[in-house]
Order: structure tokens, then sequence, then C-alpha cells
């Protein structure tokens, strides 16, 4: 567990860093470990952990399966405030996903002269 929590710190680190690749290394090798040992508590921090940092790169669906993962656990604990936020996050991303889609016409806007009506 030691291993575990130390690895969700220097992967945290790394986050902050703008060193994603490391850091998902890092959260990823620590929630491998405390799923192992049943450690709910610093597993749901790893997992955030890697939902933020997919999140910050723009891998989305990366980082809505972490959220739903986190979200899961939250309820399990009878976390349902910490739950509820996770599912927020997701809605956040969703709606980024959406607006992003719906924005692109794939064509330049050309904003239209007003016609003059001349007599």
């Amino acid at each position: 567990r030691e291993r575990a929590s130390t690895l969700c710190c220097l992967a945290h680190v790394h986050q902050v860093r703008r060193e994603y690749d490391e850091a998902i290394k890092l959260y990823s090798e620590a929630t491998r470990i405390l799923t192992d040992l049943g450690d709910k508590h610093w597993g749901v921090i790893a997992l955030l952990g890697l939902a933020e940092t997919n999140r910050t790169q723009g891998h989305h669906n990366e980082a809505i399966l972490f959220y739903t993962k986190a979200s899961k656990v939250f309820e399990e604990t009878g976390e349902s405030k910490r739950a509820a936020d996770t599912l927020k996050n997701i809605a956040d991303i969703r709606k980024t996903i959406q607006g992003a889609s719906e924005g692109f016409t794939g064509e330049a806007e050309v904003e239209k002269e007003p016609s003059s009506t001349s007599q």
C-alpha cells in the first residue's frame, strides 16, 4: 500500500508538471496494486488522477471511463456527494464533446452584408 500511495503522489507531481504520459503510467501502476489489495480509499484517488490527467489531455472517453469507475467506488463506500461530483464531471465532459461537435460545421462562416435598398 505504501508503494501505491507513493506512486499516486509522484503521479500527481508529474501531472502538475504536465508530464502526462508519466503521470498516467504511475497512476495506472498504483491502480493495479490498490485493486489487488482492495484498498478503495487510495484506489479511488488513483482513478481520479487517471480521469483528470486524461481529461486535461482531451482524452474524453478515457476520462469518462475512469470517472465512472470512481463514482461506483464512491457509491459503494457511501460517499454519495463525491459520487455526484464525479458524475457532474462526466456530464461536463459530455457537454464539451457535444458543444464541439455542434459548433463545428466544417465550413468557414461568411458574414452576409446587409442588403441595401436604394430607390
